[in-house]
């Protein structure tokens, strides 16, 4: 809607996508797939601490489950952005399938930034209670 209000007053700020959708529909594909494979990396990473203490408050805190369940959302956001992303790519696409790529690629974002985020305090704290 801002986007919106700010193009209809000031054309000259249009970013113009909808003509290069393919080429942004091969980007958001892309995308999607390496933030799942950065997702599997995630939990490789926190599996590696499981027996720390750190992740052991983690877990009690009930903060893992809070974790796993935005881990889960994430997951299904990526894979939304993916199919979203190839239905960009029909020859009947509309627009309804470019936005929604996009806003999907931009909640993803967010929520690979609390993710990370998460495990890198898991880390953290795992390796600076070993010192």
């Amino acid at each position: 809607m801002i986007y919106r209000t700010i193009i209809g007053s000031h054309p000259e700020f249009s970013l113009s996508l909808y003509e290069s959708r393919s080429a942004l529909s091969s980007i958001l594909a892309s995308y999607a797939f390496t933030m799942l494979g950065f997702l599997a990396a995630v939990v490789a990473i926190l599996l590696s601490f499981s027996q720390s203490a750190a992740f052991n408050r983690y877990r009690k805190k009930n903060y893992l489950n809070a974790f796993f369940f935005l881990y889960a959302y994430c997951i299904l956001t990526l894979a939304l952005t993916f199919v979203a992303s190839l239905l960009c790519l029909s020859a009947n696409a509309s627009d309804i399938f470019m936005r929604t790529a996009i806003i999907l690629a931009t909640n993803s974002l967010i929520q690979i930034a609390f993710i990370g985020l998460a495990i890198t305090n898991i880390c953290k704290r795992a390796i600076d209670h070993q010192r």
